[in-house]
């Protein structure tokens, strides 16, 4: 497996926003509601599986699954990015997520008047992405607290 290091931003398309992350990978964030966000690793041949059944607007999943394209259901509100110089922040006013160079995803909650971390990947090989097949792994950093 090779770790997942470099991205670059390859731009939006509606409530998505694309990354490309080198060996024809993709990874699709999509903002679905302001306190849902979902991130997709696309691999270069596209879906190897282009059914999902972890995320669903109403309750649970038909038994076939759903579209891992389809965001029917979702608000899909408007939202900010921004490129900074750690990366790119998205921010729905309720979640913040900042993409970091190396490649490295940091969620932040609203406090009130504060942002507040709440998960965010580990600091060294936190994705991961199979040389010659499908395969991929993430890892998030755990705090004792």
């Amino acid at each position: 497996m090779k770790t997942l290091k470099d991205w670059s931003f390859a731009g939006r398309d509606g409530a998505c926003l694309m990354l490309d992350t080198g060996g024809g990978r993709r990874l699709r964030i999509a903002v679905l509601e302001h306190d849902l966000i979902r991130v997709s690793l696309i691999g270069r041949d596209g879906w190897r599986l282009n059914r999902s059944w972890s995320v669903a607007p109403d309750g649970d999943t038909p038994f076939e699954g759903r579209s891992r394209d389809d965001l029917g259901g979702f608000s899909c509100p408007d939202f900010a990015h921004q490129d900074t110089p750690d990366g790119l922040v998205i921010d729905t006013g309720t979640l913040r997520l900042t993409v970091r160079r190396p490649l490295q995803l940091v969620w932040q909650a609203r406090m009130g008047d504060d942002w507040r971390v709440f998960a965010t990947d580990r600091p060294t090989g936190k994705h991961m992405a199979g040389t010659g097949d499908h395969a991929h792994a993430h890892f998030l950093r755990r705090h004792p607290d």
